[in-house]
């Protein structure tokens, strides 16, 4: 394990070079993959490169990493995060001090660093879909790095964070037909799953009734003999139904794992037991993710995982085009805790502005993604296991992204794609957003939509009757039920109804209150509201305690005390 983090040197000594995470693959060094990427060899292989072009160097790696640089002569180190901030990094100042560190609690760890909430954060949250926007976490002064920045830091003034890549880089992409262009799509995507299938022995997936985990099966299954499958969700839900039918026609072993599993309200203990591993950061409804973890740990040694796909090569995101269409995505919650529309409005218009001319679509790869993937997608499971994540592969995101908008719109490439690659799951199984395979037509795509809300109406009027027929639930989660059987409502209430709550100081008085009680009549309030306000309550009640352990556990030593 020493050797896995120990730091290449320069020639002279002067300069160390860490990598932290995996690289698949750089047109500029040859024999890299993901199985040999955290040796010292590769380490020594980057350093090296860096040393005659340090930006473009990084700008090549294809990967999930953090690099570090150090150079002894000059005392300046430079930290890199990927392109798309795949491991969090957080910093945090006390004057001039700076700290860095891969959980915001490690930044509290450092001398003199304290643990105020951040009550700005906590209004991000409750305004846009559960997450914070930009840089923020839940503690005042600690930020998140963002995606592919350089942080540098030396003596004296700190010269501070930049971006070493832009949206706007990507390039053109003008197929000359539709077949051209699947093709394409096919030869990257089967490179994109091969490189992140490397040095994986128990590799896995999350199976769910939507796209983007389908294309991996069909790429990943033929390639791995002892590749597995699982869906978590709520029995019988539609993704787990699709799921099983693709896993059956791809001849892969499939797993089911109920969510809320040890009913009221151990499943709220068991999500809450992971809140202060993420920081804070994920809210109630996305801890449903660390349910899966126990199979995971014991079943794989890799999960290959395809969140955010259909917002790489799909319509997702693909016709942000005006502040409002942002605040519609992040999702903008205007309630009575919500952030004012104007002010939302104002903020998602210069979220746009800070792209640099990049379609409008990427304030939600910057501002969105990093909270909503890579925490809960990512961070969480990496501690005990490697996750790799086949869509962001240079290659196959950047002829992707860089096609036409109305290529991933009207045009429907991807439907192309799949439908070309892999016909049995992709043309016989439908797709859980709109319950049609793809490819369908508009009309048979409205006639489902249509059966769907006269099913619903039917069961609604044989209900009045007595009559009740039993239906199988669309979505994989049902928290309007769990969240608010009686041991989890209470639990809930007594968090957030206690007069040293700490998010009195961010409201106006009884606000959350009456928030709180409208949604436990079921009136109103989205689920992730409440989740983030529980989540954040519950962290920062526990985080004194956490952090007073871990300092008497290991103090901090000065540099004096470093060993050689």
């Amino acid at each position: 394990m020493a050797a896995q983090y120990a730091p290449a040197f320069s020639a002279d000594g002067t300069t160390r070079t860490w990598l932290i995470g995996e690289v698949y693959a750089s047109s500029r060094l040859t024999g890299i993959r993901a199985g040999v990427s955290r040796t010292r060899a590769v380490r020594e292989a980057i350093a090296e490169a860096m040393d005659r072009d340090p930006i473009g160097t990084v700008r090549d790696l294809d990967g999930e990493f953090v690099l570090l640089r150090w150079q002894a002569v000059t005392r300046t180190l430079t930290l890199y995060t990927d392109r798309f901030g795949s491991l969090p990094v957080y910093s945090g100042a006390d004057g001039d001090a700076l700290t860095f560190a891969s959980g915001v609690r490690a930044v509290l760890s450092a001398p003199g660093a304290t643990a105020e909430p951040d009550l700005d954060a906590l209004r991000d949250a409750v305004s846009y879909g559960g997450y914070r926007l930009g840089a923020r976490t839940n503690v005042r002064g600690v930020s998140l790095l963002g995606s592919a920045t350089a942080l540098e830091a030396g003596p004296g003034a700190r010269r501070g964070a930049s971006r070493w890549w832009h949206w706007r880089d990507l390039p053109s992409v003008t197929p000359r037909s539709m077949p051209e262009a699947v093709d394409e799509l096919r030869a990257r995507w089967r490179h994109a799953v091969a490189s992140r299938l490397d040095a994986l022995e128990r590799p896995a997936q999350t199976l769910s009734g939507g796209l983007d985990s389908r294309a991996i099966l069909g790429e990943a299954a033929p390639l791995a003999p002892g590749w597995q499958a699982l869906t978590y969700g709520i029995p019988a839900c539609d993704d787990a139904h699709y799921a099983e039918r693709a896993a059956r026609l791809a001849k892969v072993p499939w797993s089911f794992q109920p969510l809320y599993r040890g009913g009221d309200p151990a499943w709220f203990a068991e999500r809450l037991s992971h809140v202060m591993a993420t920081d804070g950061l994920i809210e109630l409804g996305d801890l449903m993710h660390a349910e899966a973890l126990p199979w995971l740990v014991r079943e794989s040694d890799g999960l290959v995982n395809g969140y955010i796909g259909d917002a790489v090569i799909g319509p997702t995101f693909n016709g942000i085009a005006t502040p409002d269409d942002v605040l519609a995505a992040l999702p903008y919650y205007g309630d009575e805790l919500g952030e004012p529309h104007d002010a939302a409005r104002a903020r998602a218009a210069g979220m746009i502005a800070a792209l640099g001319g990049a379609p409008a679509r990427f304030a939600l790869f910057d501002d969105k993604l990093p909270q909503s993937t890579n925490h809960a997608h990512g961070a969480l499971w990496r501690p005990w296991l490697r996750v790799r994540r086949p869509y962001l592969t240079h290659a196959f995101f950047d002829y992707a992204q860089g096609l036409p908008a109305d290529w991933r719109g009207a045009r429907d490439v991807q439907a192309h794609w799949l439908a070309a690659a892999y016909p049995l799951l992709f043309r016989r199984i439908p797709n859980q957003k709109t319950g049609v395979p793809v490819g369908s037509s508009s009309l048979r795509r409205q006639t489902a939509r249509i059966g769907r809300v006269a099913a619903r109406s039917a069961r609604r009027a044989l209900a009045t009757t007595g009559i009740r027929l039993r239906e199988r639930p669309r979505g994989f989660t049902d928290d309007s039920t769990f969240w608010r059987a009686d041991g989890v409502r209470e639990a809930i209430g007594a968090l957030l109804r206690a007069r040293d709550a700490r998010h009195h100081a961010a409201f106006a008085p009884g606000a959350v209150a009456r928030v709180l009680d409208a949604w436990e009549r079921a009136a109103a309030a989205p689920a992730q509201v409440i989740g983030a306000l529980v989540v954040f309550e519950h962290y920062h009640r526990t985080l004194g305690a956490f952090l007073g352990a871990a300092r008497a556990a290991a103090p901090v030593r000065a540099e004096a005390e470093w060993p050689a």
